[in-house]
């Protein structure tokens, strides 16, 4: 038998899995927190069953001994074309032996063994650069998400970026991807006041909302909060009838959108669409764009593949911004005066709600473009800071006052920088597969 070798794991594996997961240097990454031994079986078993799990086995003195372990999940319905590798851990006395690099190398014959993959995705986290550095040399980036897994820091808080990488192992759907039509759009500021238009009714079962006007749907809306190490994030599902009634569908959205905010539950919500009219409807209540996954999604009606719109509705308010810059700028005389500028911006968000009459939601729409204006002044590409401003072009769309506090603000957290305020990026809706990644420049 020539080692190292890569086979399934085995119940005898566990108590090595369990201890390579539990490292200081992987747990960081994972999405479970820190278990027992006995605490953690559960949440394994649970793994096992939604996903298949490998080890790569060495030997030291002769003996056999499981050096590293990763997941690979294996998608359903309109995503069984899919892979998606998860939960790479390699032990902290066997790093820098080619261990991981060995486990991309099997895993992509493994998977093409199975015969009906043809595209393979997965996530890192910021500052996880030694992961990026070798997923870069074979997939492509396709989006990234602020604000996901927490950090704390001198005191304060901050978020580590997701970014979501792929590769098409399919040649016909490399070749097709370009072709595949893109659902992303130039964000537009929502309504920042409640209009009851629509007589609209919602009701909520558990985390299931229905909308429905005059006892006929217009939009239903699942709401799945995580409940391990990203809390803070609630995930989207929206479903809409075959009748769209867009006018009401908004309403309907607003609605439920100002609802989770009351609740208090998540600071910001996600979600992945094929759907142009969905794609359509979230830009009208104030999504961003975060990418799009490439011909991540088959249509079995057409026998089509599509694209999956990334998108984000965030509550994080100037609160958060505050918790942000203590735990970010060393600085405590800039760190002073930026706190002052914040206390400024929330004065002012509080007296146009008064003037206009913004609602809750509103104003916290106005809070979040002044966090994510700070969260992306920091120089923490890569880590927290998003390059793609999509918050910038709206700013000149926002009340007078507003836009001077916010340009002000801008300045002071980045003093030299004149190319800030550069319109955003335009983003490639041309992927390939074999296009590298920016590494998120």
């Amino acid at each position: 038998m020539t080692y190292p070798l890569i086979r399934k794991a085995t119940p005898h594996d566990y108590e090595a899995i369990w201890s390579i997961w539990m490292q200081d240097h992987v747990i960081q990454w994972m999405s479970f927190t820190k278990q027992g031994k006995e605490e953690f079986k559960a949440h394994y078993e649970r793994m096992s069953q939604a996903s298949d799990i490998y080890v790569l086995v060495d030997t030291v003195e002769g003996k056999e001994k499981v050096m590293a372990v990763r997941r690979i999940k294996f998608g359903q319905g309109p995503h069984r074309h899919t892979a998606e590798y998860c939960s790479m851990g390699v032990d902290k006395d066997s790093q820098g032996k080619g261990y991981a690099k060995l486990f991309y190398a099997e895993f992509l014959n493994i998977v093409k063994e199975k015969g009906c993959i043809k595209r393979i995705q997965l996530t890192q986290s910021g500052g996880n650069f030694n992961a990026f550095h070798l997923a870069d040399k074979t997939f492509s980036q396709e989006a990234i998400f602020p604000d996901w897994l927490a950090r704390k820091s001198n005191g304060g808080h901050f978020y580590l970026i997701e970014r979501y990488v792929y590769q098409l192992i399919d040649e016909n759907l490399a070749k097709q991807a370009p072709g595949i039509p893109s659902l992303q759009f130039d964000e537009q500021p929502p309504l920042l006041q409640g209009k009851d238009l629509y007589p609209v009714s919602i009701q909520r079962n558990q985390n299931q909302f229905t909308a429905c006007v005059d006892n006929a749907p217009v939009l239903t809306v699942d709401f799945d909060p995580d409940d391990s190490v990203i809390r803070h994030i609630g995930f989207l599902s929206i479903q809409l009838p075959t009748s769209n009634d867009e006018a009401a569908a908004a309403a309907a959205l607003r609605s439920i959108l100002a609802a989770l905010l009351q609740e208090g539950r998540v600071k910001k919500l996600e979600l992945f669409t094929e759907s142009p009219a969905v794609a359509k409807l979230c830009q009208a209540a104030g999504f961003y764009v975060r990418g799009e996954k490439i011909a991540s999604y088959f249509d079995e009606q057409s026998q089509t593949y599509k694209n999956e719109l990334g998108l984000e509705y965030s509550f994080m308010r100037i609160d958060d911004a505050r918790d942000l810059i203590v735990a970010r700028i060393a600085d405590p005389v800039k760190r002073n005066d930026i706190d002052k500028m914040l206390l400024g911006c929330q004065s002012l968000i509080q007296e146009l709600a008064k003037k206009e009459g913004y609602d809750a939601l509103g104003v916290c729409y106005l809070e979040n473009m002044v966090y994510q204006a700070v969260r992306d002044g920091l120089e923490a590409q890569k880590l927290i800071s998003l390059t793609d401003r999509r918050w910038l072009p709206l700013v000149s769309k926002m009340p007078v006052a507003f836009k001077e506090e916010l340009f002000a603000l801008v300045k002071a957290m980045q003093p030299s920088s004149l190319t800030f305020f550069q319109p955003a990026p335009v983003i490639s809706t041309t992927v390939t597969a074999t296009a590298p990644i920016n590494s998120m420049e």
